[in-house]
């Protein structure tokens, strides 16, 4: 195999390796070809922890929209005879065609050969003329898959050479965690969207035109640089991508009927044995969690098997029925997993507070664009994995202690606590405008007080459920993306991720997610400062305790916008007792 590999250029060769490495091999998806592996976790021990990459996943593909301008919304047949075009290419053996610097190279030294087995008997190598049986070791010259910074630096090279390309270069590369793939009828531009998944391409548009020669650079800007792409495949129809469906003439995504049916016969068949490891349901949640970031309200169906692969995970043990019951709901809701990239945006925006004794829900109008540009913004992006942690380390943090001059201490504050544990705040995250939170804008819709004491968690995700079914119970309360606005951000990345270990708080997020799926509801909830949160006045009308808003105080405006008849100042404690 070395002299194989040897006659293809594959390896330098070093006396002095800085690291040994074994090798290894899997099949390939078609299970026609085997994959080299390389075992470098030794290697990669001496070597900091790689940087996150933002990839493109279902999650990515769900949220694709399709944005009508306003003037077009109430036509019928807008539709008829558009067609979104889908553009396919991936970079034949990607890794390999990555060259390494030598120094690099040398941390990943095969098993030593005999220098005439590779032709180097008489050749000078550092300095040493070699005999026919001086010992060598072969190194990869190219990126090993098994390195734990390969895929940093291939999807970082591939991204970078996409916005050399005069098209893709004036469009903002699409992942899970940034803004959604924004597909525009009606409108103008020459702005395509693109996706980079290490070794796949993607770029979509409703011009077959732009999209053909977004691909043709694409080829051109790859194949120059020794990065050969396989065939380009433009299509408009349903069209596989990263294990989805894309139907660019049906304007929706959904999860491949292939992967579908695997998973449902792989949880009908752990259901039918009763018994199994946690190493083994693990391997099936991991295939859930794959479809379920297709429509993300699916995973709050998950809780109980995540102890059950804890307790379980090296024994084989009867299977719950707490577990049975998660997996019969995630497999009845499988096939209902398909987002419609044609929801438009709705206009009226919801804003609810609660406190220890009550609750506020208020409503307003904002224009489309407003709450468009809003909505798109992920609340999770604000945070990002700065560095690596060790096993103790990560218990440490996760208990709310931080390492602080030569001990370790708890920690006092929530953000602290994320910064302890390496999490970072991205300062570049758009914040909800102002000019939509001033007084004069919003309308309370619902108030009153509680009737049993629970944690101010619970008793906010329960206001954002009573936001949503507001809306959702309405006549027009389907087929919709909707802005929810909320000043408790431990209940907004709970319900925007659709997960929490808090049961009692779970359970609210499931009737949440519940709702959405029944009424085709995207749900984008965002969050403000309590300050600026209208709804928290109707929220302590039986508190003695006065609001702190400075709503008042805002002076940015958007041209146009109206205020509404009845402003907040005509919420008193004698029409909450008549609600």
């Amino acid at each position: 195999m070395v002299q194989r590999l040897h006659e293809i250029g594959y390896f330098n060769y070093t006396l002095t390796p800085s690291c040994r490495v074994g090798v290894f091999f899997v099949w390939k998806g078609s299970r026609t070809k085997l994959r080299l592996i390389t075992d470098a976790r030794c290697s990669n021990q001496k070597f900091l922890e790689a940087p996150g990459v933002s990839l493109m996943t279902s999650e990515g593909m769900g949220r694709i929209e399709l944005e009508i301008e306003e003037n077009l919304a109430g036509d019928g047949k807008v539709l008829d005879g558009v067609a979104i075009h889908l553009g396919l290419s991936d970079v034949k053996d990607c890794f390999h065609r990555l060259r390494v610097p030598f120094w690099l190279s040398k941390f990943f030294c095969w098993a030593a050969v005999p220098a005439k087995v590779v032709g180097l008997a008489g050749a000078e190598l550092e300095g040493k003329v070699l005999k026919p049986l001086d010992a060598v070791y072969p190194c990869p010259g190219s990126l090993c898959q098994g390195f734990s910074w390969s895929l940093y630096f291939a999807q970082r090279a591939n991204e970078e050479i996409c916005r050399r390309c005069s098209i893709l270069g004036r469009s903002i590369i699409s992942n899970d965690r940034g803004r959604p793939i924004v597909l525009r009828l009606g409108g103008s531009g020459e702005v395509a969207n693109y996706y980079v998944y290490v070794d796949n391409l993607g770029v979509l548009h409703q011009d077959l035109s732009l999209v053909e020669k977004a691909m043709s650079e694409l080829q051109e800007a790859f194949n120059s640089r020794g990065l050969l792409l396989h065939t380009t495949d433009i299509s408009e129809g349903a069209t596989l991508a990263l294990g989805c469906i894309v139907e660019g003439e049906k304007f929706r995504s959904r999860i491949s009927p292939v992967r579908l049916w695997k998973i449902y016969k792989a949880i009908s068949g752990l259901l039918h044995r009763g018994r199994c490891s946690g190493q083994v349901l693990e391997i099936l949640v991991g295939h859930l969690t794959f479809v379920g970031l297709m429509w993300r309200s699916s995973l709050s169906i998950l809780h109980t098997v995540y102890k059950f692969i804890h307790r379980h995970y090296n024994e084989v043990a009867k299977i719950w029925s707490s577990v049975a019951e998660e997996l019969r709901c995630f497999q009845g809701v499988l096939f209902l997993l398909v987002q419609d990239w044609s929801r438009q945006w709705n206009t009226l925006v919801s804003s609810s507070d609660a406190s220890l004794t009550g609750y506020g829900v208020c409503h307003a109008e904002w224009d489309r664009k407003q709450v468009a540009d809003t909505g798109r913004v992920l609340e999770r992006s604000r945070f990002k994995r700065s560095s690596g942690h060790s096993a103790r380390e990560s218990a440490l943090h996760a208990a709310g202690f931080s390492f602080q001059e030569g001990k370790w201490e708890k920690v006092v504050g929530s953000i602290d606590s994320l910064r302890a544990a390496g999490w970072e705040l991205q300062q570049d995250v758009p914040e909800v405008p102002s000019a939509g939170l001033r007084r004069e804008l919003w309308q309370p819709k619902m108030w009153g007080t509680w009737k049993f004491h629970e944690n101010i968690l619970v008793l906010e995700a329960r206001t954002v459920l009573l936001s949503l079914k507001r809306i959702a119970l309405t006549t027009f309360g389907h087929d919709l993306r909707q802005l929810l606005l909320c000043d408790n951000m431990s209940v907004v990345l709970s319900f925007e991720r659709c997960r929490s270990k808090n049961f009692k708080l779970l359970r609210i997020i499931r009737e949440f997610s519940a709702f959405c799926m029944a009424r085709n509801i995207h749900v984008a909830i965002r969050w403000v400062p309590s300050e600026f949160n209208i709804a928290d006045e109707p929220s302590r009308l039986h508190e003695s305790e006065k609001s702190s808003l400075l709503v008042d105080l805002l002076d940015d405006f958007w041209p146009g916008s109206k205020s509404v008849s009845s402003p907040l100042t005509h919420v008193t404690e004698e029409s909450a007792a008549a609600f």
